[in-house]
């Protein structure tokens, strides 16, 4: 089976105010890169994720971002899995 359909995530709540979470119903094995870009491209926030178990949860504190839509990109290369989320910023 294709890892892309079983790496099972949820971001909520969106639009955000203060604090995006990223529940990992079945993540990868290896690690996972978590980026937060501007709809220009530019990173925002970055974060490298090691050894993720089943049902965890990241809390990515985005209160000092201005108001806005931006990409939530998650992904882990040795896995070849991506996932790119759209959030908007309250």
């Amino acid at each position: 089976e294709d890892i892309e359909r079983q790496w099972q995530i949820k971001v909520y709540p969106n639009p955000v105010a203060d604090k995006v979470f990223i529940r990992f119903d079945k993540p990868g094995s290896s690690q996972t890169y978590v980026e937060i870009l501007m709809l220009t491209g530019g990173k925002v926030f970055s974060r490298n994720l090691k050894a993720l178990v089943e049902g965890e949860l990241v809390t990515i504190d985005v209160a000092s971002l201005k108001t806005g839509l931006y990409f939530l990109h998650i992904f882990s290369p040795m896995q070849k899995t991506n996932r790119v989320f759209k959030i908007i910023k309250q």
